[in-house]
């Protein structure tokens, strides 16, 4: 999905190739998928809504939510309305933060790359 939750929300997708991949490598790269939009957060019913009708759509084995500790918050939301509509998928979080400040972790994604 590209650029984050709105792509998420909105099933906007992209078909990753090498090619693509080739443009970025070496480059950290965010700016890859557009990681970075709107909404920041599933804040709201509607979000989730939303986000589970695309889950649905695509019919996911599972979906990674990589961020920091506001989005491993929605990964834990996104997983239980997963199960409470039986989709199956499995929604992993990963801690990414360049502060580190993600409780009960020691290290994150990008810490020691900044």
């Amino acid at each position: 999905f590209t650029c984050g939750y709105d792509g998420l929300l909105n099933d906007r997708t992209v078909t990753i190739t090498k090619d693509m991949v080739d443009q970025y490598r070496n480059l950290g790269g965010q700016d890859m998928l557009c990681q970075f939009g709107d909404p920041a957060t599933l804040a709201f019913k509607d979000h989730v809504q939303a986000a589970i009708k695309t889950i649905a759509r695509h019919h996911l084995d599972g979906l990674i939510m990589i961020g920091n500790l506001v989005n491993l918050v929605d990964s834990a939301f996104l997983s239980e309305a997963c199960a409470a509509e039986k989709l199956g998928t499995k929604v992993i979080g990963i801690p990414l933060s360049l502060d580190c400040n993600v409780p009960f972790v020691q290290q994150t994604v990008g810490y020691d790359t900044v």
